[in-house]
């Protein structure tokens, strides 16, 4: 639970890919003690598969990162 609600407060901070990234990360390591290569690029890859179905296909607006993304 607190790994959510930290989420929720770095989400605007830091945008949508980084921060969902940050918690797959945690979830994959933490909770479903996987690999750290697993891990990172299951991360990795859920996040940006996740942007761009809602952000590209489906055209919902998500918190944009510090760097513009």
């Amino acid at each position: 639970m607190a790994a959510l609600f930290a989420y929720a407060l770095v989400l605007e901070v830091v945008g949508f890919v980084a921060a969902t990234f940050a918690l797959l990360l945690f979830f994959f390591r933490a909770l479903e003690r996987q690999r750290w290569p697993l891990a990172l690029a299951g991360s990795l890859v859920t996040a940006l598969l996740t942007y761009l179905v809602f952000k590209v296909w489906l055209h919902v607006q998500l918190p944009a990162s510090p760097w513009g993304g």
